[in-house]
């Protein structure tokens, strides 16, 4: 049976609050909260909008545009690889970043700093790879002026194997640093192209220096005095300051080139001082030797004119022979020791030959002729002997001035 007094509290209820649509009331809530949803949703969608935007935009500031062209097949898989790689990464930050509002947030910093370095290695790699192309077109084209200096050949060796342009090497493997550095592994050993040397390129505008003094020096057919040494020496000293044109100058084909040897020189880089030092020296005397060459080329011209301007009648029979004779043996292939018509013994030295006081031979026909005199020294006292002996001071001279010295006045 039904609780009669239940029953009628609820009818008080009814009577009190009038007649409740339950149906209604529940369609009411349920448009309220779908409202609300959908305003959630656009917010939401708004938002991820909002992060999206930033989000494409980190990437579009993300500089991965590097340039494949004129690369092996190899090394455009490892710059694949390393890109792929590091777009990840920098999407991964891009995303997180997107998320943190605050600028100031720690977080919100190491994601931008992750960026900023994928950047840069992204930039560095560019510049190297554009650097590497170019390089390798400028090796190629460089390759017959590099200085075969000693200190060269492993410059010139190792670029040959990481540019690939060497058939019968093994050309050098490719890796790219975190930091967008590339290395190349050669012979077992790793080099950053950042750091590698370039060949030294023969030094032309030394040579042509060199070459200018010598010719100069030659030209003016007079012996250094001591105020020319000092000038030349100190044009010298500044040159070699510059080490590359100092390397340049010991290469063997420099010297083959300017008539300048300095194979014996090695190029010591623990004691630079002393290697300029050594080519220095050399080059003076050589500078030296070139303008008593030129003194005594001048002097032989100047001979030689004398004789074409003496009146040939005026020789007598003797002269003419001496001088048919002189001439004949230094055409020959022997030295012969022959008297003159002045009465002095002399020494006729045809082109490539020495004897006597001469200290190298000489390219064309000369003579040994008395220039002076010393007296006998006594080899145990060290003093001149007291029978007073004289003995000729014999030099070099070219035949036609020897045959002038020499004729009988």
């Amino acid at each position: 049976m039904a609780n009669k007094t239940l029953i009628q509290g609820e009818a008080l209820v009814r009577k009190t609050q009038g007649f409740q649509n339950n149906a209604a009331a529940l369609g009411r809530g349920f448009d309220e909260s779908q409202t609300a949803r959908k305003e959630q949703a656009a917010k939401d969608e708004a938002e991820v909008e909002k992060t999206q935007g930033r989000v494409n935009g980190y990437m579009a500031s993300m500089k991965s545009d590097i340039d494949f062209t004129n690369t092996s097949p190899e090394q455009q898989k490892v710059m694949k690889e390393f890109l792929v790689e590091k777009r990840g990464v920098y999407a991964d930050a891009a995303n997180n970043i997107a998320k943190i509002g605050d600028s100031t947030d720690p977080e919100y910093q190491r994601y931008a700093d992750i960026m900023s370095d994928i950047n840069r290695s992204f930039a560095n790699l560019s510049t190297q790879m554009n650097s590497y192309k170019e390089g390798k077109v400028k090796y190629g084209e460089d390759i017959s002026s590099f200085s075969k200096a000693g200190a060269n050949a492993s410059r010139v060796a190792n670029l040959a194997s990481i540019y690939n342009l060497d058939p019968e090497g093994a050309a050098s493997t490719m890796s790219i640093l975190p930091n967008g550095n590339l290395s190349f592994n050669t012979n077992g050993e790793d080099l950053a192209y950042n750091n590698l040397e370039n060949p030294i390129l023969k030094d032309f505008v030394a040579a042509k220096a060199i070459n200018a003094t010598t010719n100069e020096i030659y030209e003016k057919g007079l012996p250094l005095t001591d105020g020319n040494k000092n000038i030349y020496r100190t044009e010298v000293e500044e040159m070699l300051l510059n080490d590359d044109t100092l390397q340049s100058i010991l290469s063997p084909d420099f010297s083959k080139k300017n008539g300048l040897n300095f194979s014996d020189i090695v190029y010591d880089p623990e004691n630079l001082d002393a290697t300029r030092a050594a080519v220095a020296d050399r080059m003076m005397q050589g500078w030296e030797d070139t303008a008593n060459e030129g003194y005594q080329e001048k002097q032989r011209v100047a001979a030689a004119a004398r004789y074409r301007k003496s009146p040939k009648q005026s020789e007598t029979i003797g002269n003419k022979s001496w001088i048919s004779d002189a001439t004949t043996i230094g055409q020959g292939n022997r030295i012969q020791n022959i008297k003159s018509p002045s009465g002095k013994y002399v020494d006729i030295v045809p082109p490539g030959m020495m004897t006597g006081t001469m200290t190298k031979a000489e390219d064309e026909p000369g003579m040994l002729v008395p220039s002076g005199k010393f007296t006998s020294i006594d080899p145990v006292t060290g003093k001149e002997n007291k029978d007073g002996l004289e003995f000729d001071v014999l030099e070099w001279v070219p035949i036609a001035q020897g045959i002038i010295t020499t004729k009988k006045r």
